[in-house]
């Protein structure tokens, strides 16, 4: 991230199941909302309602159950959004 100057407090990694979120907190020393000052944010799509950051990670890597809340993930996207996820997820996308 810095060195391609980006801001870390406007990039996020998201996720739909808190395990998941959990795991890359633990592994990537990612932080919470809370604590968007000091580390980046990973956070799961039902915390991400309302926000928006110039870069998301979609990391979607377990089925989608609500069609809704993956549209959700993708428009808190303002400039880029990089998905991490499975043939199925990337199809339901048109990407």
């Amino acid at each position: 991230i810095a060195k391609e100057k980006r801001d870390p407090k406007r990039v996020c990694v998201a996720t739909f199941r808190s395990s998941v979120r959990n795991a890359l907190r633990k592994e990537l020393h990612l932080g919470s909302w809370e604590d968007r000052d000091e580390l980046i944010v990973c956070e799961n799509v039902h915390r991400l309602k309302g926000l928006e950051f110039d870069t998301v990670i979609l990391v979607a890597v377990e089925p989608v159950e609500e069609t809704s809340l993956l549209y959700v993930s993708v428009s808190r996207a303002l400039s880029e959004l990089v998905l991490v996820g499975t043939d199925p997820i990337i199809r339901l996308l048109g990407v």
